[in-house]
């Protein structure tokens, strides 16, 4: 069967994804096509907003508000370099390149990276409790291969709709100037070694190191599928 792995930050007109959408029941309710009465069964993984530092995601119970806990990440996280920047900004007169950690955070190159997991299609799937599997083997190997340089955000599983598929939420990062934490995924991919497909070639739509994390992580997934006697068709 065919296995889904797809990555994105914003919607074709260009607004970020909100994370409620995942995760919060009144935001569900609104969505036409979802079946509501299984909502409920949807699971969601998040650290603990009183414990951001910890890298453990644990299970969050009724309807969670995941816009405000990833802001919150992003304050703790990054607030001393963008404080830093704010002010380097007021002190040479460009205030107006001064941004708040809400701008940040809604901006389409410092949102969260969201990614699609779905195994199979309506009427032919794997269980919730197969994808799961597959998923946390997968999350074990990116934290492995990107850990130093990314963060899961949050997760959820969703079986309120057609297929059972999974939204996981990455930031990445890397320290600034002033050894401070900082969003940047260029400068991530940068310090992981991850090139764009055609180094000799300007960096563009066609050609960044994005595609070339997306193409290595999704030959991954399909290999633990795999792995679990799942069959996959590879054809992208």
């Amino acid at each position: 069967m065919k296995a889904s792995y797809h990555n994105g930050r914003a919607t074709k007109a260009g607004n970020v994804y909100n994370a409620n959408h995942n995760t919060k029941i009144e935001t569900r309710e609104k969505q036409k096509h979802i079946d509501h009465e299984r909502t409920l069964e949807n699971v969601v993984w998040a650290r603990d907003i009183n414990n951001l530092s910890s890298k453990k995601l644990i299970r969050q119970e009724g309807s969670f508000d995941a816009r405000a806990y990833e802001l919150q990440f992003y304050k703790d996280r990054f607030g001393a370099a963008r404080e830093r920047k704010n002010a380097e900004y007021i002190r040479t007169g460009h205030k107006s390149d001064v941004r708040t950690m809400e701008q940040v955070i809604n901006n389409k190159k410092t949102a969260p990276l969201e990614t699609i997991y779905q195994i199979g299609k309506e009427g032919e799937h794997v269980t919730p409790e197969q994808l799961e599997k597959v998923f946390r083997e997968f999350t074990n190997w990116m934290q492995q291969q990107y850990g130093s340089n990314m963060e899961i955000l949050d997760v959820a599983l969703h079986v309120d709709e057609a297929t059972p598929h999974i939204h996981a939420r990455y930031v990445f990062f890397a320290r600034d100037k002033n050894g401070d934490l900082d969003v940047n995924q260029t400068a991530a991919f940068k310090e992981l070694g991850i090139e764009r497909p055609n180094p000799d070639k300007k960096v563009g739509k066609y050609n960044n190191a994005l595609m070339t994390f997306t193409e290595r992580n999704r030959e991954q997934f399909y290999t633990i599928c795999e792995r679990n006697g799942i069959e996959i068709n590879r054809e992208v």
